[in-house]
């Protein structure tokens, strides 16, 4: 049997049984592939052997909006706001839904974030999805470092 052709039904059957693939399209338009497997043994002794995994259908959606869409596009309106205000900081990396910066003067760039983060419902509803209807929330942490740093106050409830 041709190598090429061997593993090509190994991806598309699981002990012989044909696996079964769903496409769905997210609300920004990204495409999220689920294909059925094996199902866990717990699972297997209540009679269902095949299935889509629960945590790819219930996280990818929310961590896709999040991580691939919002941060990005949140990140690039901060990153243009702060050039364009001259707001000095250094924007240094993500963090899953988080955006690191350094400054010197944290008051300044406290207003700078509620000035340009206060109505980003619209900038998304704008930008990435014109529908959208729901709320909005951040927050903003400081502090010399991961283990030292607090949440700042503010009106964004």
């Amino acid at each position: 049997v041709n190598r090429v052709k061997s593993e090509r039904y190994r991806v598309k059957h699981i002990n012989g049984y044909p696996i079964h693939e769903t496409k769905v399209e997210s609300v920004t338009g990204r495409i999220y592939t689920f294909r059925e497997q094996e199902a866990p043994a717990f699972l297997k002794k209540r009679g269902t052997m095949y299935g889509f995994k629960p945590t790819e259908i219930k996280n990818y959606f929310v961590q896709g909006l999040a991580t691939a869409d919002f941060v990005p596009m949140v990140a690039g309106h901060l990153y243009r706001m702060s050039l364009k205000k001259g707001i000095e900081c250094k924007w240094v990396n993500t963090v899953h839904d988080s955006l690191l910066a350094e400054t010197d003067d944290l008051e300044a760039f406290v207003r700078f974030i509620h000035s340009s983060l206060d109505h980003i419902d619209t900038i998304v509803r704008e930008r990435l999805v014109p529908d959208w209807n729901l709320p909005i929330k951040y927050t903003i942490e400081a502090g010399t470092s991961w283990a030292d740093k607090k949440e700042i106050e503010h009106g964004n409830d």
